[in-house]
């Protein structure tokens, strides 16, 4: 049986996303604040991106909630240029998403803060010089989009 590597133009889309990151940032207006750790590697001969994630949340100097997630992308980017996603959350629940990728940008559709009212979110992830940033926008209506929040994460020595 023989098996197909993913081609590089694939996975160059979202090679920027391999590594050790961590970063802080603030939420909304800026009370809580959020401390990130990253790891994203390659899995299954490169078929797949998987990234582990942990999120803890400060309010002031208290830790307010911590979260565990893991997404998996799939590499080969389907026909209408898009990636299929999977999140696992440390509540057991799969979130499905679609990845938009540009030049050096994903984008997605996201859940909604649960503090916040909005009808719609969206992150983003941009690759910079330093690792990536997150970004997270909001919706809250008229499809104009604002900034929530901005995480940048510094790619960390192996």
């Amino acid at each position: 049986m023989s098996h197909l590597e993913p081609s590089p133009s694939d996975r160059a889309t979202l090679g920027f996303l391999v590594g050790r990151f961590t970063g802080d940032g603030v939420l909304g207006q800026g009370a809580t604040r959020v401390s990130k750790q990253v790891v994203g590697r390659w899995e299954v001969g490169g078929h797949f991106l998987s990234l582990a994630m942990t999120a803890s949340y400060l309010v002031g100097e208290d830790v307010a909630d911590v979260h565990h997630a893991l997404a998996v992308v799939g590499v080969t980017m389907l026909p209408d240029g898009s990636h299929d996603a999977r999140v696992f959350t440390d509540g057991g629940h799969v979130f499905e998403h679609r990845l938009v990728v540009e030049s050096g940008r994903i984008s997605f559709r996201d859940r909604v803060p649960h503090e916040i009212r909005a009808g719609e979110a969206r992150k983003i992830l941009v690759a910079t010089d330093y690792g990536y940033e997150e970004t997270l926008e909001i919706d809250r209506g008229g499809r104009r989009f604002e900034r929530y929040s901005v995480v940048r994460l510094r790619r960390q020595a192996d």
